[in-house]
């Protein structure tokens, strides 16, 4: 009879940690399909998005999330340096887009936008994302569909169909859409909702705290499983 008591708690305390590892397998097979279809991060790898995110900083992607005018995204561009870029949307398909000089500088430029089936012109002078200003374009303009530098509303580039128009916010270094052109809507992989190790640090403390419960769990297990054995024992020394 003990022998079978023996073999009944060497199986609970198997079945027990069968029972996390599928917990922690769990938990791991949910974080890949995550990262694959939800939420991914990106290391930044150049200077182009300063002062917004600097080099080797860890931004988060959300990727069902649509993008909006402003928003910082990631795209898909294999076969270029870089395979996936890092920029800011200014505008999507049918909308216009074009430079102006600024008073205080004939070699400085602002960013001028006219959305698609609206007559309203956008003069972006004062361009500002979470309180990071953002530097006039000089050398680098806005190319129109024509090859000629974008000045003027005459002169606007039309973004075509299923595209999205974007500029780096470090306007006179960042490699975007003057140099390559408008980008697919379909390479868009996702928009950036933060930065940080902060996510990083919560998921391993998340781990580290499901496997203390569980190492907790196990020990009071198997501490029961002594107790009942000695009680078991002690009636059975007493009924002999």
């Amino acid at each position: 009879m003990e022998k079978d008591i023996k073999n009944q708690e060497k199986r609970k305390i198997i079945l027990t940690y069968l029972l996390g590892a599928l917990l922690l397998a769990a938990v791991f097979l949910m974080s890949l399909g995550l990262k694959k279809y939800v939420f991914c991060n990106y290391k930044v790898l150049q200077s182009s998005m300063e002062p917004s995110f600097y080099q080797d900083d860890v931004v988060w992607v959300n990727k069902l999330k649509k993008p909006d005018y402003g928003d910082v995204i990631l795209i898909n561009h294999e076969g270029f340096e870089a395979d996936t870029l890092i920029k800011r949307v200014v505008g999507f398909e049918g909308d216009l887009l074009w430079v102006e000089q600024t008073d205080q500088n004939q070699n400085s430029y602002y960013l001028c936008r006219k959305r698609k089936n609206s007559e309203t012109a956008e003069k972006l002078t004062e361009e500002s994302y979470n309180g990071n200003l953002i530097n006039k374009m000089t050398g680098s303009l806005i190319i129109n569909n024509q090859g000629h530098n974008a000045i003027g509303e005459e002169n606007a580039y039309t973004i075509p169909e299923n595209s999205v128009y974007c500029l780096g916010d470090n306007r006179n270094v960042s490699l975007d859409s003057r140099a390559y052109g408008a980008f697919n809507s379909d390479d868009v992989m996702g928009v950036v909702v933060g930065k940080g190790m902060a996510v990083v640090w919560w998921i391993m403390g998340l781990g580290v705290t499901l496997l203390i419960i569980f190492a907790i769990y196990t020990f009071l297990q198997q501490k029961k499983s002594i107790n009942n054995n000695a009680s078991v024992t002690e009636n059975a020394d007493e009924s002999s």
